[in-house]
């Protein structure tokens, strides 16, 4: 997934009854979260020694997944 200048992967947690609950208040909860900076969308990354092609999808419509790509990108700000 791609927003804000950010590519970006989750992982959800499974869904016990206090993650359901949560979830339908509003609380997201991932087990994992793996992104780069990718200041450029681009439909998919190719790696050119294995020729496999990974493709992106732009979630900037999603304003949620779009906030966490916001909060990443601030985050890579102060490493």
């Amino acid at each position: 997934m791609w927003s804000e200048g950010v590519a970006f992967s989750h992982a959800p947690m499974a869904p016990t009854n206090e993650v359901t609950k949560e979830t339908l208040q509003g609380r997201i909860h991932w087990t994992s979260v793996e992104w780069a900076l990718m200041p450029e969308f681009k439909p998919f990354i190719e790696i050119s020694q294995t020729k496999v092609k990974i493709p992106i999808l732009n979630i900037s419509a999603n304003e949620i997944l779009s906030e966490v790509a916001k909060a990443l990108k601030k985050s890579a700000k102060n490493l």
